[in-house]
């Protein structure tokens, strides 16, 4: 609390001497315009989360996303149904859904592959990223953390105690703060990307014992079920029913709905419906935002 209280001081006093040698003229034309200018240099982009239940179209609406499309894959099998796209080279996914539990290496590899991409400025070609899915992907750092604190299971099996008698396989809390800390700041810096944004993620349905009240969320550890919706721009939730000709129609849920408590940023004013068909061009038209797709830069290599 000293600390606190010294640091807070000197802030003060600097601030002060800062506000004492202020010039008498300042140019403020000058400033806003700077302030302005660096707003809109920003390359306007596009970022949603979407949660819902297996086989509601979250993975399969991105061959409508502008290409080409990234998909970073932590479900097991969830691309299958984009082959086409893949085979056309239209969609790519790096797969980092198989890992051993007793010496997990996936996210680490995804953090190597995150940081190279970010260097070689790679998703100033890339139309959309999708990270399939930050429940799989949260898996993945609690396996990580779990690795470098010395508790993941030993032999390839879940084991309550090894050799030297220690406890293994079972977060403490100290794990999951150290896992909701890295899911929150590794996707924050996601949101700040030049490509569109697809965070894809099941979804929980929860009852308050006390009051009976029901919700839903991202299935998550902890808090990051109400906090990471905040930093995105769209939180939609996925679900399909059945049309008057028994055909599933498929639709993203935009805003409020029961339980379901999607939102909208970019869609407000009446720009989107309450549940709009999972067609992203689409929704990117209605919101301003770029449709264009980026050249594939295929090879004679490309399948």
């Amino acid at each position: 609390m000293l600390f606190l209280c010294a640091t807070f001081r000197i802030f003060t006093l600097t601030l002060t001497s800062a506000v004492a040698t202020q010039p008498t003229n300042p140019d403020w034309g000058k400033r806003f315009s700077e302030i302005r200018e660096r707003f809109q240099a920003r390359r306007p982009s596009f970022n949603a989360i979407v949660i819902g239940h297996p086989g509601k179209g979250k993975t399969y609406s991105l061959r409508t996303a502008r290409k080409p499309v990234l998909v970073m894959q932590f479900d097991p099998g969830g691309t299958q149904g984009l082959d086409r796209e893949i085979a056309k080279g239209e969609i790519m996914v790096l797969d980092y859904s198989v890992d051993d539990p007793s010496n997990p290496t996936a996210f680490r590899q995804w953090e190597s592959d995150l940081r190279d991409m970010l260097a070689e400025r790679f998703f100033d070609h890339i139309g959309s990223v999708a990270l399939d899915t930050v429940t799989s992907f949260g898996q993945a750092v609690m396996a990580q953390t779990l690795k470098d604190n010395g508790r993941a299971p030993r032999a390839g099996k879940v084991q309550l105690k090894h050799s030297a008698g220690n406890v293994v396989a079972i977060p403490e809390l100290r794990d999951y703060q150290a896992q909701m800390g890295c899911i929150r700041d590794y996707l924050g810096l996601l949101t700040g990307i030049s490509s569109d944004l697809y965070v894809l993620g099941h979804i929980e349905e929860m009852k308050d014992e006390v009051t009976g009240r029901r919700s839903a969320g991202p299935m998550l550890t902890g808090k990051l079920t109400a906090l990471l919706p905040a930093l995105f721009d769209e939180y939609y939730i996925a679900d399909v029913k059945m049309s008057s000709t028994n055909t599933p129609d498929y639709f993203f849920l935009t805003g409020p709905d029961g339980i379901y408590q999607g939102r909208t940023r970019l869609g407000s004013g009446g720009r989107l419906t309450l549940k709009e068909p999972q067609d992203w061009k689409a929704i990117l038209k209605k919101v301003g935002r770029p449709t264009e797709d980026l050249p594939l830069h295929l090879t004679s290599n490309t399948v």
